[in-house]
């Protein structure tokens, strides 16, 4: 009896609980995928398989895959972190077991050869043809990975440069839009919008422009009388996605150019239109729901500063109203991606 509780004893001792600690794993992984695609434990197997002995490291690689369906097929977005060293991957492919597969192989040769990921991902995007074959090395063993590795890395850096830039550059096609503005006239300013930008990585600039319906304002002492006032407005937005994919939110900053027409109305007053133009800008925000790769709903509201306020007149009636000096603007609708 003596001697069974020394046994139970010394393994306890032995057990990572009370011995040494036990060692960090090689990588860690957050993984986010459709249902149809392989989930998190089968990727740290097809990992495993091919880096059965991965090179020691002073820390984890962490390791954070997003897959999503497209239009064409299915898109990856990889990111590892090495302590302060970052890179990202992005593989697409009509197949997810590809991309994921792609990814596989790209973990397992940074955790076999120990290199950092910032340094061996600042390459272009993997088009479907790499993701092809990086999806073949996962098939073989391990060394003839290893041997695969150096075609990835041929390309002049150059090349490699044109192309990153050319991926992170793609077109906006903003319509149709609906909105809504608030302060400037005595009541809600309601039209319709569209316009035209681009993304850079992350930024996204657009120019934009909003056909608001036409209102009347009319006199406060004679009801009879009073102003049709038809508004445009001319927007530059510069905005800053964070978030995932899917969902976005964005800080803005935007310069308007405020173009007002205005005519009197009422028994025996002269219908000649005055205009006016002035700049108004402000802080706002944009959230983004994709969609897919290539359209994605908005919701905008903003915040604008008014330069100037015209003051409506009717010569021999008086004053009929000033416009406000500020603008609490709402955008509500579609964005096409290219």
């Amino acid at each position: 009896m003596t001697r069974g509780w020394l046994v139970l004893l010394l393994g306890l001792l032995a057990s990572p609980a009370f011995g040494q600690a036990a060692l960090p794993p090689e990588f860690e992984l957050s993984w986010t995928a459709p249902s149809s695609c392989p989930d998190t434990a089968a990727v740290q197997a097809q990992v495993a398989k091919l880096a059965p002995d991965p090179a020691a490291r002073d820390r984890p690689l962490q390791v954070a895959g997003v897959v999503r369906q497209a239009k064409s097929g299915f898109v990856l977005e990889l990111s590892l972190r090495d302590g302060e060293l970052v890179g990202r991957r992005r593989f697409e492919s009509e197949s997810c077991a590809e991309v994921v597969g792609a990814a596989a192989v790209t973990i397992a040769l940074l955790l076999s050869s120990g290199t950092n990921a910032a340094g061996d991902l600042g390459q272009e995007p993997a088009d479907p043809a790499r993701a092809a074959a990086a999806t073949g090395a996962a098939s073989r063993s391990e060394p003839d990975a290893k041997r695969a590795a150096p075609a990835r890395t041929q390309e002049s850096p150059q090349a490699a440069r044109d192309s990153a830039e050319s991926a992170r550059v793609r077109l906006l096609l903003a319509a149709p839009a609906l909105s809504l503005g608030f302060g400037v006239l005595p009541d809600a300013s309601v039209g319709l919008g569209g316009g035209v930008g681009v993304e850079v990585d992350a930024w996204r600039f657009l120019l934009s422009g909003v056909w608001n319906f036409d209102v009347r304002v009319p006199l406060a002492n004679a009801s009879d009388y009073g102003a049709d006032v038809s508004r445009r407005v001319a927007r530059l937005s510069a905005c800053y996605w964070l978030g995932s994919m899917h969902w976005q939110v964005a800080p803005c900053a935007s310069l308007a150019l405020e173009y007002l027409v205005a005519h009197g109305v009422g028994s025996g007053v002269a219908t000649e239109k005055a205009d006016a133009f002035w700049f108004a800008g402000g802080p706002g925000v944009v959230v983004g729901l994709g969609l897919s790769d290539w359209v994605r709903l908005t919701a905008s509201a903003g915040l604008e500063f008014q330069t100037a306020r015209p003051l409506l007149v009717i010569e021999g009636l008086g004053d009929v109203e000033r416009l406000g000096a500020l603008e609490l603007s709402a955008l509500l609708g579609a964005e096409w991606i290219f």
